[in-house]
């Protein structure tokens, strides 16, 4: 039995209780840090059919109400198109397709598609935002957001963190990478050529508890990279 013949609303509600994080850009909770995608996979070919989907929307004038139906058909259709490709490009036999595998196929599609297609973020985001009011989404809390401008110093690495240092008005900031975010493969691409170049960040302030410290630290996680104008 092929996945076409499960009830295609699996499918879409599964997709509907994505845990998006509306700081990240609905990127997934479950997202893994530093996870790497496979050149000219299933995914790219079914993102690049939501992608069109999401451009055509986009020369709408559609409110937050009104994204979501449509949002979701892009979403359903493009994964639908390419499922038995995208389930063996993340593991699964088609005879293992259900309720639950959608999920999680969707989960790491979602993940990939607002990073490669900025068209789908704003309906992404809407599509999200519902469920975070009906209190179904554990979403990501800092205590502060904002942004900083100034001269790109380096990336560095700490154990497992990657730290991003950017030298604004008030002396160099340190970032922590612990999630994908938009902007991230360039960074990671032109990271060792950036050296003096305007960037701005987009940052998220938490707090940590250290364990060496008896208490709580103060971090700023990095929620977007691109280079200023």
């Amino acid at each position: 039995m092929t996945f076409r013949a499960v009830d295609l609303n699996y499918l879409k509600s599964s997709l509907q209780k994505f845990n998006f994080v509306r700081n990240l850009i609905l990127l997934l909770m479950l997202a893994v840090p530093g996870i790497v995608f496979a050149q000219e996979a299933a995914s790219d070919k079914a993102i690049a059919d939501a992608c069109k989907c999401f451009d055509g929307l986009s020369q709408k004038k559609l409110s937050d109400a009104e994204k979501k139906g449509p949002a979701m058909e892009c979403l359903t259709q493009a994964m639908l198109t390419h499922i038995e490709d995208l389930a063996a490009e993340y593991g699964y036999e088609t005879s293992e397709l259900n309720e639950e595998t959608g999920r999680k196929i969707g989960e790491r599609f979602g993940m990939k598609l607002v990073q490669k297609c900025p068209a789908s973020v704003p309906f992404m985001m809407a599509l999200g935002q519902e469920e975070i009011e009906k209190g179904n989404v554990s979403v990501a809390r800092y205590e502060s957001e904002g942004e900083t401008t100034g001269a790109f110093v380096r990336l560095e690495t700490s154990g497992e963190i990657v730290k991003l240092v950017v030298k604004g008005s008030e002396g160099e900031e340190t970032l922590r990478w612990l999630r994908p975010f938009p902007g991230e493969e360039s960074l990671e691409k032109q990271g060792k050529t950036l050296a003096g170049k305007k960037v701005t960040v987009q940052w998220g302030e938490y707090k940590q508890y250290v364990h060496s410290m008896k208490g709580y630290a103060k971090y700023r996680e990095i929620l977007s990279f691109k280079l200023a104008d």
